[in-house]
């Protein structure tokens, strides 16, 4: 038994029931009970979107890869919450009276957190050249 189609209503190309987006031209496709278009990024931009650039805008600029990303939220989350990060992982132990945290916690959260969000970016846009459906919030 073959899988149902539907044909794109901008350029007749076959598709299967379950797409988001057009292959061919990148429209959106609106389901009854899918995402409305709104909440796709970059449903059109299969095959032209770079992970290699968000992992080098994110290597120099943390939340760059995710504003290239079209994930403007986390983006800003980003570019907020790391240069916080020292300060809190200074005053944190201050607090507490931990001095071997106030050494340490530095240079294990911080490089962590600047990871995740490298290999997010580079994840998220290979996700996004492929053309599958990437929401704002949308983690790996």
């Amino acid at each position: 038994m073959s899988q149902p189609y539907k044909a794109c209503p901008q350029c007749q190309q076959p598709a299967p029931i379950s797409a988001v987006s057009c292959g061919r031209c990148g429209h959106v496709y609106r389901t009854q009970f899918g995402p409305e278009p709104t909440q796709i990024l970059h449903a059109q931009a299969r095959g032209n979107h770079s992970a290699t650039t968000a992992l080098l805008l994110s290597l120099i600029f943390p939340g760059a890869g995710q504003w290239y990303n079209g994930q403007n939220l986390k983006s800003a989350f980003t570019f907020l919450v790391f240069p916080m990060l020292p300060v809190i992982c200074i005053v944190l132990p201050l607090i507490i009276h931990a001095l071997a945290l106030l050494l340490l916690l530095p240079w294990i959260v911080l490089p962590i957190f600047w990871a995740a969000q490298i290999i997010d970016a580079a994840l998220i846009a290979g996700r996004v050249n492929r053309g599958e459906q990437v929401r704002e919030w949308d983690w790996f």
